[in-house]
């Protein structure tokens, strides 16, 4: 267990009912989402609208992020080549129901 994880279940309240969720009874995670979603519905009541649209558009943002890390993980790749046809030596081919390109003539 990394020593983060450790330090954050010494956090009173959230550290406690992380580490209850993870090592406990096998119902404590049933209890550890229904006091988020119950944290959740309270802070929208007491903050009201404000809360609920920081709370949108922190979920877009990290949704954004995900699909950007997503996506670019094989732009980061170092050891495996670009194209699969570089790795074999074989060069593009056509498709193989396209007749061959005849050589335009120039002026």
């Amino acid at each position: 267990m990394t020593l983060a994880i450790r330090h954050f279940y010494h956090v009173p309240l959230f550290g406690w009912m992380a580490k209850d969720a993870v090592q406990g009874a096998e119902d404590a995670k049933y209890y550890f989402v229904f006091n988020l979603v119950a944290l959740f519905a309270l802070l929208a009541f007491e903050i009201g609208y404000p809360f609920v649209i920081s709370f949108a558009l922190l979920g877009t943002a990290s949704g954004l992020t995900f699909l950007v890390l997503l996506t670019a993980s094989d732009a980061f790749a170092k050891d495996r080549p670009r194209d699969v046809f570089e790795k074999h030596g074989r060069t593009r081919r056509r498709n193989p129901g396209t007749p061959p390109r005849r050589p335009t003539a120039r002026p």
